[in-house]
């Protein structure tokens, strides 16, 4: 942010910034995510172990999708994290988005791993509320990342 004061453009010049629409559908898709993982603490509560495997597997799916299209759409910009400080700041922010929707989706393989094991019952199922707690995290993060990298630079 003490970057963007220095510089009376945003990106600096030379820099294109990235089209938000590009990751408007990434940033719904970790939403919806956040419908399916809330499902999954419901069927596990109700004890529908298939409902619980279902909605996390959808959830880690919908997760791996917007990945897969946000570094997409991240590979084709026309500039690198070492060529300015725009750079280095927009892809330690996108790392960041990045790491943090690849533990949820590691989480969410596990407690999938975990259910169809047996571990998880309608009283005993800590690790789905956890991560039932941890995805707002991910879904704010994923949120703020895209509000200040995408459409900042088009609302200023």
């Amino acid at each position: 942010f003490y970057l963007r004061l220095d510089d009376a453009v945003w990106p600096p010049p030379g820099i294109t910034a990235a089209d938000p629409w590009s990751m408007v559908v990434p940033a719904l898709l970790v939403l919806a995510s956040g419908a399916a993982i809330r499902a999954a603490f419901n069927r596990v509560r109700a004890g529908d172990r298939t409902g619980q495997v279902v909605s996390q597997l959808a959830a880690g799916g919908l997760v791996v999708a917007a990945l897969w299209l946000q570094l997409g759409a991240i590979s084709e910009l026309g500039f690198s994290w070492t060529g300015t400080a725009y750079g280095s700041i927009f892809f330690t922010l996108n790392g960041l988005a990045v790491t943090v929707a690849g533990v949820g989706v590691l989480v969410a393989v596990l407690n999938t791993i975990w259910a169809l094991r047996g571990h998880h019952t309608p009283r005993r199922h800590v690790a789905v509320h956890n991560m039932a707690r941890f995805w707002p995290a991910l879904i704010g993060v994923w949120v703020v990342v895209y509000g200040v990298l995408h459409l900042a630079p088009v609302l200023t």
